[in-house]
């Protein structure tokens, strides 16, 4: 069975990777950190190349996955090749069929944008209104956490009825296969704790503009009874433009 996989580190895809299989066969992912191997059902030991070594992984392919994300920054114990390496484990994305890549009727899968602490990100097509969306859903582990599920649904509910200029704009909720997610605005951009790497900080009038508009974000937020508990630069995204 073809298998595509995408591999994440520090929560976005990984670009170029240079991955090996059981078998010796060394391939590296593409710019959007995917790759596809041919991968029967049950658990399969990969290498990744990683500051100068090869690190063993473990995979997990069910029959009714077809997509697999593997979280490089997610360890488990264990150690295949007796050497101390850290063996970590993929987490599934299980309803996605590769075949038809549909999020329901409407939405269809286009890439993996991100993967946080609790949920996963990825970029879809709406078929119906032709643009691309953004789909954040509960992370595989936490589908069977009732308090999660309830802050997640919580978090969708309350910010459809808000808007902002500076807040992205939740356009659908859906349910499908007991799996919930939310359909929201796509920013053709970057989260400011990356460029804020990338470009080693900004100018004082870059800076002062960038944080005038979190400001204003946050207070009005705040107005409407939502504190957010966590903001952080890579909370934010600043469009190409």
């Amino acid at each position: 069975m073809k298998t595509r996989m995408v591999f994440m580190r520090e929560g976005r895809p990984a670009q170029a990777l240079r991955i090996k299989t059981a078998e010796e066969l060394e391939i590296s992912t593409d710019h959007e950190g995917q790759l596809s191997l041919d991968l029967s059902t049950g658990q399969h030991k990969i290498a990744v190349y990683n500051d100068g070594s090869w690190v063993p992984h473990l995979v997990e392919v069910s029959t009714t996955s077809s997509l697999l994300i593997v979280d490089l920054d997610d360890p488990i114990n264990g150690s295949p090749d007796g050497k101390g390496a850290g063996l970590q484990q993929s987490s599934e994305v299980s309803f996605l069929d590769i075949g038809r890549m549909n999020l329901g009727q409407r939405y269809v899968y286009e890439k993996v944008l991100g993967r946080g602490g609790m949920s996963l990100v990825i970029r879809a097509k709406d078929r119906l209104l032709n643009r691309s969306v953004a789909v954040k859903m509960l992370a595989e582990e936490l589908l069977d956490n009732e308090e999660a599920q309830t802050l997640f649904m919580g978090e969708a509910r309350k910010l459809a009825t808000l808007s902002h200029p500076n807040l992205v704009a939740v356009h659908d909720i859906c349910k499908i296969e007991d799996r919930v997610f939310i359909v929201i605005e796509y920013i053709k951009g970057e989260n400011l704790e990356r460029l804020i790497h990338a470009l080693k900080g900004f100018r004082q009038n870059v800076g002062l503009k960038l944080m005038l508009q979190l400001v204003r974000v946050v207070a009005y937020l705040h107005d409407q009874g939502v504190i957010h508990r966590d903001l952080k630069p890579a909370d934010a995204l600043v469009r190409h433009e």
